[in-house]
């Protein structure tokens, strides 16, 4: 019996077909003299996880914590100290490295070491701290005690008249040899009305450098559109800056694809991976729609339109290791309940090595935003429910208006609790 089981075994054993391990494999090509990695739609390596674990929180003790406005960004020093700026409330709360206010620096105002409609901090490349000012569109410097610095305008004033040309900066950030900016600027051109779409490094003296990526609009003055969900060429917040100079910038909303920049400008690798646009959620697209409502109201002769495909990248952080970390539609959208979500993991080669999924957060996308800042996580809990606030700046026939906040539901019955700051160690 038993000699007749196994040859009955190694029959079958025999009779079963060889398949052979299929073998993960990036393309790199070169198109117009640039390298042009070509990544499958799966990683490397498969998923890991990243169990977060919660440092401290600020803000939602209303007895012993200051009232907090809306905070709009998070730097930390060398010494593990974190400067939030409030936009709301033109103040920056200094923390030490266990959670604990160390004091609050600047003020609202338009004087030496106050700010106004500001968005985002950076380190200067003497150590001062900087505030970028949405409008009308200054570096505002102090020292880390709030001490004023001399403030500037990043490129100058293209036309000396102080407003003919308007310019919004989107988002900021620092090295030691200076400044990168994205920005839209708005002028009048013999067809109308011009937007320029910018990318630039800047010296630390504000004095332009060198221009990454551009890319110009010319609209009827008497009928301005414009996008929600991002416009397919709106690349100036879609950007990072990595520790070696190098910027990565992905910047069509529905191709993934990101370029990386050297330092002085010239491009240097196209990174790209096989994905499938997807729809926005309905949630989102929910809330796209009552802003847009809300803003076609307020100004009739801009029409908001509601983009209902969503960009394939949704954010992107440069890493220590010079990994970068991209958040797409899919891992935004397919968040599991105690997650951030899940970033395709880059390798310095520009290889999709992993999927990386940080647990242990307690995080809504609909109400919550969130920043990576080093070896840190930031979680700004109901930042999105933020009643919004409406500031307005002109000059020279033209006018800007910011926007700052959320677009709560008014059908969401879930009651707001306090704006919190979250802090977790990731410790990758």
């Amino acid at each position: 019996m038993r000699a007749f089981a196994s040859i009955a075994l190694i029959l079958i054993l025999t009779a079963l077909p060889v398949v052979a391990a299929v073998q993960w494999s990036a393309t790199e090509t070169v198109e117009d003299g640039i390298p042009v990695v070509t990544n499958p739609g799966t990683s490397r390596d498969g998923e890991s996880v990243l169990a977060a674990r919660e440092a401290w929180r600020f803000g939602a003790d209303e007895e012993n914590d200051p009232l907090l406005g809306l905070i709009t960004d998070v730097i930390a020093d060398a010494d593990g100290n974190t400067f939030l700026l409030d936009g709301n409330l033109s103040l920056i709360h200094v923390m030490d490295p266990a959670g604990v206010l160390l004091r609050t620096i600047g003020r609202e105002g338009d004087g030496p070491g106050e700010f106004r409609n500001a968005t985002e901090l950076a380190f200067m490349p003497d150590g001062d701290v900087g505030i970028m000012e949405m409008m009308p569109g200054n570096v505002v410097v102090m020292d880390r005690h709030g001490e004023p610095r001399d403030s500037f305008r990043p490129g100058g004033d293209a036309n000396g008249d102080g407003g003919r040309d308007m310019m919004l900066p989107q988002h900021m950030d620092t090295d030691d040899h200076g400044i990168v900016l994205g920005h839209v600027s708005t002028s009048f051109g013999q067809d109308g009305v011009v937007t320029s779409y910018t990318l630039a490094r800047y010296g630390a003296d504000g004095s332009l450098a060198a221009t990454l990526v551009e890319h110009n609009e010319t609209q009827d003055g008497g009928n301005i559109s414009l996008s929600l969900g991002g416009g397919d060429d709106d690349f100036t917040r879609n950007w990072t800056l990595c520790d070696d100079g190098s910027v990565v910038v992905f910047r069509h909303a529905f191709d993934y694809e990101l370029q990386v920049f050297g330092r002085d400008g010239s491009p240097v690798r196209t990174i790209r991976r096989d994905y499938e646009t997807r729809k926005r959620s309905e949630r989102a697209l929910a809330s796209a729609r009552r802003q847009a409502e809300e803003m076609n109201a307020r100004f009739p002769g801009v029409t908001q339109e509601v983009e209902e495909r969503a960009r394939d990248i949704t954010a992107i952080h440069a890493r220590p290791d010079g990994f970068l970390w991209v958040e797409n539609s899919a891992g935004n959208q397919a968040r599991p309940e105690g997650s951030l979500g899940a970033f395709d993991v880059f390798d310095t080669a520009g290889r999709y090595v992993r999927t990386l999924r940080i647990e242990g957060v307690v995080y809504d996308p609909a109400r919550d935003d969130y920043s990576i800042v080093g070896d840190r996580l930031f979680v700004f809990r109901e930042a999105r429910m933020v009643p919004p606030k409406q500031t307005t700046s002109g000059g020279g026939g033209m006018m800007m208006v910011m926007v700052s906040g959320g677009a709560p539901d008014p059908e969401d019955e879930t009651e707001s609790g306090p704006l919190e700051i979250v802090c977790y160690d990731l410790g990758d």
